[in-house]
């Protein structure tokens, strides 16, 4: 009888301490709450744009990396969308039709040919409207007079001269449209012409060019609209003071890739 007690309490003191044990693992093994992320490199969270080479204290093997939760979109880079790049091109003769024009002897055969080439870069946002951004030079590659009437010459540096050339704006619609809106800027510079003119006497003549060629969009064309894969020209399109300057103008624009 003795025997089966000792041997009963024997079973019952192995049962308890594996019990015991039991408890005391299963303690060890709970893991610890998730760390929250604060959102910036050293909270042992590697989340956001932190990666082993930015961020290797949050980001080494074995710490927690975490994703956009469920309601979450992933973020997206902001590169400020598409967008759309063109190049306009326009050659511009004008020419200063003065004979018959009340004025002095100088006017009566002061008729100087002015032919000028635009070329503006725009970008546009990709589903259209106006241009973000538009840089343009317009550049004066002849001048002479008009007829045989008169020779001129000109000051050193005035043919082949560029100003910036900038419209207020610049729209654009994808299904082929482009619309130049007035006013235009660009520097206003004169420059010293000597005209001979036989028999009368010579005279010299400051010239603005620019204007001269300018001047169809600031005051005769206020807005303009063409199709960009038709271009555009227009034949002796007449502005200023009594009509003075007959104009042709050829514009052309081309998707830049």
């Amino acid at each position: 009888m003795k025997h089966r007690f000792l041997a009963l309490t024997f079973i019952l003191m192995v049962s308890l301490a594996c019990s015991l044990g039991g408890i005391g693992n299963s303690q060890e093994t709970v893991e610890e709450p998730a760390k929250e992320s604060q959102n910036r490199c050293g909270d042992d969270v590697c989340d956001g744009p932190e990666d082993t080479q930015n961020c290797p204290e949050d980001c080494e093997t074995g710490m927690l990396v975490i994703g956009p939760k469920e309601d979450e979109e992933s973020p997206v880079s902001n590169n400020g969308g598409g967008s759309k790049q063109f190049r306009i091109s326009m050659t511009i003769n004008a020419e200063s039709n003065l004979m018959g024009v009340a004025g002095s002897d100088a006017q009566s055969y002061y008729e100087p040919v002015m032919v000028g080439f635009v070329e503006i870069e725009a970008v546009f946002p990709e589903n259209g409207g106006s241009a973000t951004s538009q840089k343009g030079t317009i550049t004066l590659t002849d001048y002479h007079g008009k007829g045989p009437y008169c020779s001129v010459e000109v000051e050193d540096g005035m043919i082949g001269s560029t100003s910036e050339f900038v419209f207020s704006d610049i729209s654009w619609d994808p299904a082929g449209r482009m619309n130049f809106t007035a006013d235009v800027t660009y520097e206003s510079k004169a420059y010293n012409t000597f005209w001979s003119c036989p028999p009368k006497p010579a005279v010299s003549i400051e010239e603005y060019p620019m204007y001269k060629m300018a001047g169809i969009f600031n005051e005769e064309m206020r807005t303009l609209s063409i199709m960009i894969d038709q271009g555009f020209a227009v034949q002796e399109m007449l502005w200023g003071p009594n009509e003075v300057f007959p104009t042709t103008l050829d514009i052309v624009v081309e998707e830049i890739n």
